[in-house]
């Protein structure tokens, strides 16, 4: 009887100690830069929504430029108000909230990337500026509805930077964008929808591929070309290759002087799938804009004019670039073949030819090469109507082996068509072109945006802070049950197993939030189970 009651005591224990792990669901709040700094950390990696029970002050604390978390978390600021003070930037952060979401003050510059504002009530204002700020935007959103409400809100001279980002209001009487200073956007859209609303109201408004509804009567479409910063093409290595990256870079020029205006990006996934690529080669990228994002004005039209192609490279051997024109020379036609490496690195390199898929590779005689800098050949003699395959061959140099194979095709106009070949001079076997991968997404995380204090940012979120309660717990009931085994045994004393077996799981209770009072009453009930199961040992013991 009496060790049925013991029995019953440790298993109310082991309910009572446990059942705090289960039940407790504690909730990410912050009323502080500490504690919200704290609570990003927490949510680095598993992301989540941090309620927000004050209005809070950033940017006093120099060390800290913003939040940059791996996964997205979500700010709920009710009706409170985050006042930024310094130079700050959010990357992954959504911010919700029915009045103020973000104040601008002392001049501090803001920078959103791939982050949300969204302001859900009268009156109230996603960002408002009230100093002479910048405020920068790329792939971002900020949203305000209802009526009277504002998306960007500057009382003086601030200067606005848009890159693919949408700033809209839904509301009568609603203004998007209201600015002393400057509105330069790019693949972007600015709206506003309800009787009286605005889309723009600021200094100068110039415009690069982007959408303003209703149209602003300042704006100023700028007279630019946008063109793939890479040229289209996108260089990687054979033994490094892994995922594309997750947005296709412009660069925007004038037209009048050629000079760079700015660097877009727009956000793509890829149908190629670089598992399939087993050797050097320039690959043909099939891609789309990305869906369920964002998709920039002008954007769509933009990308179905652009040829895209993934260069891989092996280090080890020579690699053949076929981007330069044909040209026509006293009846004959030449060709500017560059190469990735620098010609003196091949040794005693050879250039193979093969004419008219005759199967017969020949050296390309010497008379009709000239080294035109450093990584190029000048081949001159190619004909109107015939087709060549070239392939280099490099021995005793730094790079030695064969190098891809191109295929240059004159019509008879002299009109070159240039593709890559998988013919190979050491073999007399002509062997199947490389076609398009099956299609399969690949994403891969973009690289992170400069920044304003790009050493300053916060990249908050430590292993050790998110490891399991529910683990401790289960270690520290492991230890109390190995107590209670050599309790039975009569091996240890009464203190020391109070202190070992018991403390452990105590402290796990009041980290985890547990009240103190219930605490004490788990040590009390935990300490009367060990005692009587002491004693009854003794008891059989003594029989």
């Amino acid at each position: 009887m009496k060790t049925q009651r013991t029995l019953l005591l440790i298993l109310l224990c082991l309910f009572f100690t446990v059942m705090p792990v289960c039940a407790q669901t504690p909730e990410n709040t912050a009323d502080s830069a500490e504690t919200l700094t704290s609570a990003v950390s927490a949510l680095n990696e598993t992301g989540g929504t941090i309620h927000i029970t004050k209005d809070i002050i950033l940017g006093t604390d120099s060390s800290i430029g913003g939040f940059e978390p791996d996964s997205s978390i979500t700010l709920d600021l009710g009706r409170n108000t985050l006042y930024i003070q310094n130079s700050w930037s959010f990357k992954n952060i959504t911010i919700t909230g029915q009045r103020t979401l973000i104040m601008l003050e002392n001049n501090a510059d803001l920078q959103l990337d791939h982050s949300t504002l969204a302001t859900t009530a009268e009156n109230s204002t996603a960002i408002k500026i009230t100093g002479n700020s910048r405020l920068s935007a790329e792939a971002s959103k900020i949203e305000a509805t209802g009526s009277d409400t504002f998306g960007i809100n500057a009382v003086s001279n601030a200067d606005l930077t848009f890159n693919s980002t949408l700033v809209s209001t839904i509301g009568g009487s609603s203004t998007a964008i209201q600015t002393k200073g400057s509105v330069d956007a790019y693949f972007s859209e600015i709206t506003a929808e309800g009787a009286g609303a605005t889309a723009v109201d600021a200094g100068e408004v110039l415009l690069n591929t982007s959408v303003v509804s209703p149209e602003a009567e300042n704006a100023v479409i700028a007279d630019t070309i946008a063109a793939p910063k890479n040229t289209g093409y996108h260089y990687t290595e054979l033994d490094t290759l892994d995922g594309l990256p997750d947005s296709m870079v412009f660069k925007i020029t004038d037209k009048d002087t050629g000079d760079i205006r700015y660097t877009s990006s727009l956000p793509v996934c890829w149908d190629t799938d670089t598992a399939d690529i087993t050797k050097a080669g320039i690959y043909p990228l099939s891609y789309k804009l990305c869906p369920d994002t964002f998709t920039p004005a002008g954007a769509a039209a933009l990308l179905e004019n652009q040829t895209q192609r993934l260069v891989v490279i092996d280090p080890k051997k020579p690699f053949i670039y076929y981007d330069a024109h044909v040209t026509e020379n006293t009846g004959s036609y030449s060709l500017l073949l560059r190469f990735h490496q620098p010609i003196q690195s091949f040794g005693t390199p050879t250039l193979w030819v093969e004419k008219d898929n005759s199967g017969l590779w020949q050296t390309w005689p010497s008379e009709k090469i000239t080294a035109a800098a450093s990584n190029q050949y000048n081949l001159t003699g190619l004909e109107a109507g015939h087709s060549y395959v070239f392939q280099l061959e490099a021995k005793n140099g730094s790079i030695n082996g064969d190098s891809n194979a191109i295929r240059i095709t004159l019509d008879q106009e002299g009109n070159p068509t240039v593709t890559q070949s998988d013919m190979d001079h050491g073999s007399s076997e002509t062997k199947a072109v490389p076609t398009t991968a099956p299609k399969v997404s690949v994403e891969k995380e973009s690289t992170a945006s400069t920044v304003s204090n790009p050493g300053e940012n916060v990249r908050t979120g430590t292993r050790e802070s998110l490891k399991s309660e529910s683990t401790l717990y289960l270690q520290e009931m492991g230890n109390a049950l190995k107590t209670v085994s050599s309790y039975l045994n009569g091996t240890t004393p009464v203190s020391e197993n109070v202190h070992t077996g018991i403390t452990g799981a105590i402290k796990n209770n009041i980290k985890g939030g547990l009240p103190a009072v219930a605490a004490l009453s788990l040590t009390l009930l935990c300490a009367v189970t060990m005692l009587l199961v002491r004693k009854e040992t003794t008891d059989v013991k003594d029989e």
